[in-house]
């Protein structure tokens, strides 16, 4: 077991889905992982033996979004844009949690920032139905294939690639972003 009270800069600190209904999505991983949910404002944070491992916020287009621990979130807003990225949403201030901003590095991938404050990040990591540092790449079958393959990303402490059956690819999908490796 592996638990948090906080992160160093720079470090990914906490994942939060982002859906069109994040009660139902909520729902979906409650049950796939054996988290608690609660409301806390305007965000549902997941709970595993009573500590923070996950969130759910409102979003247009369902993706998981990682967080990063950082000391400013105005300045590294501005020091994504010099190195290229652009600022999605400006810092502002999440009740509760902290001041954030939503980032894009130069080819858009998405990210979060937050500089500490009453939240602390992931206070559970490393250990199955917790966010954990290792990662998986998942790629998308040919058309008409029975599965997916899913293959560690390098550097991981990951196993040898897998493939997973249909039925399973949101468990697959779930476990890319939520990984039990350590």
């Amino acid at each position: 077991m592996s638990e948090r009270n906080g992160y160093e800069h720079g470090v990914p600190s906490w994942i939060a889905g982002a859906h069109a209904d994040p009660d139902r999505a909520a729902a979906f991983y409650t049950e796939l992982f054996g988290w608690d949910a609660e409301r806390r404002g305007d965000h549902l944070v997941c709970t595993l033996r009573g500590r923070d491992v996950a969130g759910f916020v409102r979003g247009d287009e369902p993706a998981w979004r990682t967080n990063v621990w950082v000391e400013s979130a105005d300045k590294t807003a501005q020091r994504t844009e010099a190195a290229g990225g652009s600022v999605v949403t400006a810092p502002f201030d999440v009740e509760g949690v902290g001041r954030s901003a939503v980032l894009a590095d130069p080819a858009g991938a998405v990210f979060t920032v937050s500089e500490p404050g009453p939240h602390r990040g992931a206070q559970v990591v490393n250990e199955p139905a917790a966010w954990g540092s290792g990662s998986a790449t998942m790629k998308a079958a040919p058309a008409g294939s029975a599965s997916v393959a899913v293959r560690p990303t390098p550097g991981t402490s990951a196993g040898s690639a897998s493939t997973v059956p249909p039925a399973s690819r949101a468990r697959a999908a779930a476990s890319s972003a939520l990984s039990t490796h350590t």
